[in-house]
């Protein structure tokens, strides 16, 4: 029996380095499909993958083939996944407004060079994040930041800066506090360091106690995880509404 290789945690240079060794995606997919595995959920294939031969035409797939495959999965994801022949015709033939009208709206991925160019007009995260919110969120999401903000420098903070209501300034903007801690994590580390996280939290469980769920609403939280884990650990109200409702297996069908 084959042993198990334990998981890496890839940067984007490693998943670039591993791509350059094959001349095909499924060569490399065979090979190495851990780094596969990131470069797709990170939708970095066509980067790192750019030097490959081009993926093979789907083979004459009718409109109607396309729409009945399309019709079996519940977000492009997971179409993607179950079957990549249908939804590769569909990409190649521009195809995905008419057959995945029953999809939710995937969010706005854009490619590394566009993430890259947002990033390169700003100094630091914070003008970066407030300016192009969404390429922020893009990089945040696929774990980019630290590549695409490599030439921006931090805000250096004078000794004594976070107060607690400095902290607590900081943690409003947020409502979980995985979140906080991620995107300002000096604030974060202050108050955790002098007992303040509590104080400054206090407004964040209670959001989402209050909070309704949803389909629409579960849907659109379960998208922005990649695991059944993550999306319990960072949105548990999502995650047991998803399971109240009866659409957990439905909204983590694109899930690992």
């Amino acid at each position: 029996m084959t042993e198990k290789q334990p998981q890496r945690t890839l940067t984007l240079e490693a998943i670039t380095a591993s791509a350059a060794q094959y001349e095909s995606r499924s060569a490399w997919k065979r090979a190495d499909q851990s780094a596969y595995e990131a470069a797709r959920k990170r939708d970095l294939l066509d980067t790192v993958c750019a030097h490959m031969d081009p993926v093979p035409s789907s083979q004459a797939l009718s409109l109607a083939e396309i729409r009945a495959s399309a019709a079996l999965y519940p977000t492009r994801q997971a179409w993607q996944r179950g079957n990549p022949s249908a939804y590769n015709a569909a990409k190649q033939h521009q195809l995905f407004d008419v057959v995945c009208g029953h999809m939710p709206a995937s969010p706005r991925k854009l490619p590394l060079e566009a993430l890259m160019a947002s990033a390169a007009r700003y100094q630091s995260r914070g003008d970066w994040k407030n300016a192009d919110p969404s390429a922020y969120l893009s990089a945040y999401r696929r774990g980019l930041l630290d590549v695409v903000c490599a030439h921006m420098t931090s805000k250096l903070r004078p000794s004594g800066y976070w107060t607690l209501e400095r902290c607590k300034e900081s943690a409003a903007a947020y409502t979980r506090r995985g979140d906080w801690q991620k995107a300002a994590s000096n604030a974060y580390a202050h108050a955790q360091k002098n007992g303040w996280l509590d104080l400054c939290c206090a407004h964040m469980s209670k959001q989402q106690r209050d909070r309704k769920w949803t389909h629409k609403a579960i849907e659109a939280s379960a998208q922005r995880f990649n695991s059944k884990t993550s999306w319990h650990r960072e949105e548990h109200g999502a995650y047991s509404a998803a399971k109240q409702l009866g659409i957990f297996e439905q909204v983590t069908a694109h899930m690992a």
